[in-house]
């Protein structure tokens, strides 16, 4: 995702503030699992694109097999997600909220 790239890039120069609207704003795109479907008809290849739904980052969870089983809201990303590349640090821990995923127990 470039948006990602481009704001872990520049991350160590964000002031606090901007790093504040980061997180309350919705600019994260929301994986659509159901466009995502290997087997579309010509009916459906046809039919308009819906509209991109944006989400704050602490609304949505890491793209992984187990957060689709349980039916979480994914962040889209395009190609494969790593959580120890540059951008998925900053979207991870500076971003979501890292105590999420650590609150089942309570």
């Amino acid at each position: 995702m470039q948006l990602a790239k481009y704001l872990a890039s520049i991350s160590n120069n964000l002031k606090d503030i901007e790093m504040k609207r980061l997180k309350v704003t919705p600019i994260w795109p929301k994986e659509n699992l159901v466009d995502s479907r290997p087997n579309k008809s010509e009916s459906e290849e046809t039919k308009p694109k819906p509209k991109i739904q944006r989400f704050t980052a602490s609304d949505l969870y890491a793209p992984l097999a187990l957060n689709r089983e349980f039916g979480l809201p994914i962040l889209d990303w395009k190609g494969k997600w790593a959580r120890n590349t540059q951008e998925g640090i900053f979207v991870f821990i500076r971003l979501i909220r890292y105590q999420k995923y650590f609150s089942l127990d309570n």
